[in-house]
């Protein structure tokens, strides 16, 4: 293997690595936000309000957002790793 394309190879897995750091958080903040909505919609669900299912939809919502995320951030990654082939 020549020398550019050692380094292309170098720069697009130091990128990719940059990436999935920066997914990395968003994902733990995601699920932060995810448990938060999971425990107000229990506690609204204990406390018999009528409120309790905006609660869920609120949760489903979140969760459905961070697993949509989660799919994209898999698909670009997969994509970034068949350009380091």
């Amino acid at each position: 293997m020549n020398n550019t394309k050692q380094n292309r190879l170098l720069w697009l897995s130091n990128a990719l690595l940059k990436d999935m750091n920066r997914h990395q958080r968003t994902v733990e903040t995601m699920t932060a936000l995810a448990q938060v909505c999971s425990d107000e919609a229990l506690r609204v669900a204990n406390n018999g309000r009528k409120s309790s299912l905006h609660s869920m939809f609120i949760h489903a919502g979140v969760f459905g957002m961070f697993w949509l995320y989660r799919w994209h951030t898999k698909e670009c990654i997969l994509d970034r790793a068949a350009e380091i082939e």
